[in-house]
């Protein structure tokens, strides 16, 4: 991602974000990776930006064996609430990924290219994606 996302904004891994509509009840997120577009970048200030107050363009979630479908439903509505215009639910052991915008959902699986009009400077192929991570494991 961050090489397709370069000259568009930022991409960070574990990059907590803050959101919230009452400064007293805040919730933050850890996307497992993120991407903040340039626009919404210009003009925040240092550490703004090492803490937004927003949730990225893009986030991406990857699943943990552990993880409960509630909290990844969760996870994904505030992420949209909040500011993202795509969410990707990465599922390592399934081989698919599933991309949530307000336009709904689509699934992707080994074999399909990944494309969408939320994102289209993001474009690869969904089997490479899994087989990078296996062998990085």
């Amino acid at each position: 991602m961050r090489r397709q996302a370069a000259g568009f904004g930022l991409v960070g891994s574990e990059w907590r974000v803050y959101l919230c509509d009452d400064p007293a009840n805040r919730t933050s997120l850890v996307p497992g990776i993120a991407y903040v577009s340039r626009e919404r970048l210009r003009g925040l200030s240092e550490r703004a930006v090492q803490k937004p107050q927003f949730a990225p363009d893009v986030a991406v979630e990857i699943r943990s064996p552990d993880d409960r479908e509630r909290d990844i439903d969760e996870k994904i509505a505030l992420y949209l609430r909040y500011g993202s215009v795509l969410v990707l639910d990465v599922d390592l052991d399934k081989g698919r990924i599933v991309a949530h915008s307000r336009y709904g959902k689509r699934t992707f699986e080994r074999g399909e290219t990944f494309e969408h009009e939320e994102a289209p400077w993001l474009r690869f192929e969904i089997a490479a994606l899994f087989d990078a991570t296996k062998t990085d494991l």
